[in-house]
């Protein structure tokens, strides 16, 4: 009898030890497959002025979107840093043109698109958003949608 109560109260011992974890193993955050946080973050820049503008940003986050605060001017660089990007990160541009026509350049040093030139033209008006993958060495274009 001894024995019987022993086990019954061994099998309770476990199974209550077992049922204290309330949380995921990688905590309770948003998160990919390798436990990474998952941050999202919006970068904005200013107006650029007349001229042939560069765009400075760091892209530390999962999911990045750069936006301007207001239409571009005329030609816009765009120069991530990439001091803080991680294998997978996304990147997403979106550019919105006032009067007359604009282009967007993303150098090949960190960009790799379906552009000879790397340069996007962007008509009167129109807006266009650019879809980047980071591989480890640069930002794979994904996708782009430049309004017709």
């Amino acid at each position: 009898m001894k024995n019987i109560l022993s086990l019954i109260f061994l099998l309770a011992f476990s199974v209550s030890v077992f049922a204290q974890s309330t949380s995921p193993r990688f905590g309770t955050g948003v998160r990919d497959n390798t436990g990474r946080v998952l941050t999202y973050k919006l970068t904005t820049y200013a107006a650029d002025a007349a001229g042939n503008d560069t765009v400075f940003f760091s892209p530390d986050g999962w999911e990045v979107n750069v936006r301007a605060s207001v239409n571009i001017t005329d030609s816009v660089n765009f120069k991530p840093s990439l001091r803080n990007v991680q294998l997978g990160d996304n990147l997403y541009v979106y550019v919105s043109k006032g009067t007359g026509a604009g282009a967007v350049r993303f150098p090949s040093t960190l960009f790799t698109n379906d552009a000879s030139n790397n340069r996007y033209t962007i008509g009167a008006n129109k807006t266009a958003v650019f879809y980047f993958k980071f591989n480890g060495t640069r930002y794979h274009m994904v996708s782009k949608t430049i309004q017709p």
